[in-house]
């Protein structure tokens, strides 16, 4: 029986990587340290989440269960910006130095889109940080074939030499026996190491393939590692202390200054898995010291906003941005200091100075918004 997830703690994760996000397309002048770990962030908590007990003999369960959730919320969130497109356009909310060809859509050009949308290859600039989601999907989806293939090859190994390797309570292949184990991490291990690598060189030459699926190949590693700390008996969370926390920014910090990391424009670097582990590492202990505080009162209050920020993290991934945007638009308008020439240049063109309206924004309204459709549908 593997380790049942706290989920307060992995909410509270959630919230961390959430608030990054929303961070790094706000405050710029940090946001190569945040792009080094935060997505890797959310691989990570997915991988931890991952149920061998529930899916590893049933990889398609895993795969419908993802698709009726997270890839129909995606796709009809989607759906909505694209037809939108023209309303953003009329605004000059996309004609801007990033997207140098923007234009209004006829029908075929929404048409077109929302059938990419089903297939996690849609483009719209103002939908532009949902482009994660169908990898995290992928990803998820091709991590639990791989678990699902180690587990075969482990039942096979154990059949070759004459052992059985399947649970005696649930009667599925778990592997228990000591050669099934190494025989089934192991198998593990290689697949997710040439997955990593062709994705890693898919990447670093510039080949995309469809659904950008080469980012959910280099991220496996991610993944990967969330899982074993789910399945390993090593009490992970005693190794999260402020020393190693402290160093682990130190070395992001230091990488920051050398690298950047940036999967949907094809910029990676070699060393980009241990680096990320490290900012990874650093989000956990902050969780650790987060959910500890929990009981105070002032401090408790930032944990549970945390928390909630975690639970409504979909919706603030899909609607901060055109909120960022909305503010650039007051304020270009309105403002003394506002710029439409500012303001066409890039998105969050003030973020030297309207960053933390920005972030109040991108997180706050987001989140009412999350908390109204819970209620709506708790109602219904």
């Amino acid at each position: 029986m593997t380790e049942q997830p706290n989920r307060e703690y992995w909410n509270v994760m959630k919230g961390i990587g959430i608030v990054l996000v929303v961070m790094g397309h706000t405050c710029l002048s940090i946001y190569n340290y945040i792009y080094l770990f935060h997505l890797p962030l959310f691989f990570f908590i997915s991988g931890y989440l991952y149920s061998e007990e529930k899916y590893g003999d049933k990889p398609f369960d895993n795969l419908i269960n993802k698709i009726k959730t997270t890839w129909v919320k995606y796709v009809l969130v989607y759906w909505v910006y694209i037809w939108l497109h023209n309303v953003f356009y009329s605004f000059h909310m996309i004609e801007n130095k990033i997207v140098l060809e923007a234009a209004p859509f006829n029908l075929f050009d929404i048409v077109y889109q929302m059938v990419n949308a089903v297939f996690g290859m849609a483009d719209e600039q103002m939908a532009g940080p949902l482009w994660f989601v169908p990898i995290l999907v992928m990803g998820i989806v091709i991590m639990g074939f791989v678990i699902y293939f180690s587990r075969w090859i482990s039942c096979k190994w154990g059949k070759l030499v004459g052992v059985d390797t399947t649970d005696n309570k649930t009667g599925k292949n778990e592997g228990k026996l000591f050669g099934g184990q190494i025989v089934k991490y192991g198998s593990q291990v290689i697949m997710v190491a040439i997955l990593g690598s062709a994705g890693y060189w898919l990447e670093s030459h510039g080949l995309r393939v469809p659904g950008n699926m080469q980012v959910a190949f280099v991220v496996m590693p991610f993944y990967y590692v969330g899982y074993l700390f789910r399945n390993t008996s090593i009490k992970w969370e005693k190794l999260l202390n402020l020393p190693c926390a402290i160093v682990a920014a130190v070395i992001v910090y230091i990488a920051n200054l050398y690298y950047w990391l940036d999967l949907i424009f094809e910029i990676v670097y070699p060393t980009m898995h241990i680096v990320g582990f490290f900012g990874i590492y650093l989000c956990l202990y902050i969780g650790k010291v987060l959910v500890k505080i929990k009981d105070k009162s002032i401090a408790g209050n930032v944990e549970r906003l945390i928390a909630f920020f975690g639970q409504a993290s979909f919706t603030i991934m899909a609607l901060h941005f055109v909120l960022l945007r909305i503010i650039d638009i007051i304020y270009s308008n309105y403002a003394p200091g506002g710029s439409m020439e500012a303001y066409l240049e890039i998105p969050v063109a003030y973020s030297s100075t309207l960053w933390p309206v920005y972030l109040i924004v991108g997180l706050g309204v987001p989140s009412l918004v999350h908390l109204a459709l819970s209620r709506g549908k708790q109602k219904i």
